[in-house]
């Protein structure tokens, strides 16, 4: 997957929502949450970026900078589809508003009959002391064949 940079690239940049908006993390189209390179968190030996599925999904870190309580996030790259409705392209979900990700201690899980599951832990913002606040894993199961991202609660 060599083209998942237009969903990224192609949008503006990520503009302060209302602290209220901050619980609804997502999953959301890149584009619709007008993601920028500028989010990405990458470091010099490739920190911030995991690839599953032989390549065809990757993970990538996120931190918008603002609100700074919760700019935490996380941008998941897959397939679209499996080409029998359209051609495929490079999907791209965005998971924000977070006060912190363990990008490090991400999981991940892999069964043939569904898919592959990603637990990533995060915490929610904690608005008053803007530190960490309560434990809100993202759980997703993802089938890149189907071109389908799940949320498990």
């Amino acid at each position: 997957m060599k083209n998942w940079t237009w969903g990224l690239a192609a949008a503006a940049s990520i503009s302060s929502t209302a602290v209220s908006a901050q619980t609804d993390h997502g999953p959301r189209d890149c584009l619709d949450a007008s993601i920028s390179l500028n989010a990405l968190w990458i470091g010099e030996n490739g920190e911030g970026v995991r690839s599953f599925y032989n390549g065809m999904v990757t993970v990538l870190r996120l931190d918008t900078e603002e609100p700074a309580a919760a700019s935490a996030g996380l941008a998941i790259l897959m397939p679209s589809g499996d080409g029998s409705e359209e051609p495929i392209f490079t999907a791209c979900h965005v998971f924000l508003y977070y006060g912190s990700i363990d990008f490090d201690g991400m999981e991940s899980s892999y069964d043939p009959a569904r898919g592959l599951t990603l637990t990533v832990p995060a915490y929610e913002a904690n608005l008053e002391t803007g530190g960490r606040g309560t434990p809100n894993p993202i759980r997703v199961l993802i089938n890149a064949g189907a071109g389908t991202l799940s949320v498990i609660d």
